[in-house]
């Protein structure tokens, strides 16, 4: 045994050099394997987290939705969260289409539909616009101003005989070049005012949807239709 043991010391000594070449080599190859893994899973994370921040994390929605369905799954627990979304009404306009928009706070976030300033609309005569909006329509305005605004109710049958009415200017939106290019705006109202002006039967919602996370979820399970995954209207 001791023969054994001072060869050994014997041979260390005598390869010393190559010996710690060998030590380093073995622990860079540890360490890369333990880096670069931990470096990939950090990068993928990253870009998941700045996707969330910018686009929408709804997973889904559903159209036409009427309100008694729309309450029937928002009592689902297939959905991980659900949001509202109801287009009751189009401003008054030859050369823009300005939809006037109700969203719960819950599509909100899932559209990452946010505000410059002010706060979503609550009462029956709040509305968010933005610059371009007003422009577009000929008027003026900021956050407490009072304006008047033309449109036209969404029915069954379509567009119904204009209107006005009086709206309290309660948020703003920023605008963006793709506003003007497309003359396509957007005006949020309350669930009051679709409440209050349109009958039952008129109001129909898109529904945005996100579902569980679960580790084991592909988006081809989705896309097939997998009963895990499923929501039945």
């Amino acid at each position: 045994m001791k023969t054994v043991t001072r060869t050994a010391f014997s041979n260390i000594r005598a390869n010393k050099s190559r010996n710690i070449l060998t030590g380093i080599a073995i622990f860079l190859t540890t360490l890369l394997l333990f880096v670069i893994p931990g470096i990939g899973f950090g990068v993928v994370n990253l870009e998941f987290a700045a996707v969330n921040q910018v686009y929408p994390t709804f997973h889904g929605l559903y159209r036409d939705v009427s309100p008694q369905t729309a309450q029937n799954l928002k009592a689902s627990d297939r959905l991980e969260s659900m949001g509202l979304r109801c287009d009751p009404a189009v401003m008054v306009n030859e050369t823009y289409t300005i939809s006037m928009v109700y969203l719960d706070e819950t599509c909100a976030e899932l559209n990452k539909s946010e505000l410059a300033e002010g706060h979503f609309p609550q009462k029956e005569n709040e509305i968010v616009v933005s610059e371009g909006l007003l422009k577009a329509m000929g008027l003026e305005g900021r956050i407490g101003d009072t304006i008047r605004v033309p449109y036209q109710p969404m029915t069954n049958e379509g567009l119904d005989y204009s209107r006005e009415k009086d709206f309290v200017i309660c948020g703003m939106t920023a605008d963006s070049q793709i506003n003007e290019d497309k003359k396509l705006y957007s005006a949020f109202v309350s669930e009051e005012f679709v409440k209050q002006d349109f009958p039952m039967t008129d109001i129909s919602y898109r529904v945005y949807f996100r579902l569980p996370t679960v580790s084991s979820a592909t988006t081809d399970d989705m896309g097939r239709g997998d009963e895990r995954y499923c929501c039945c209207l």
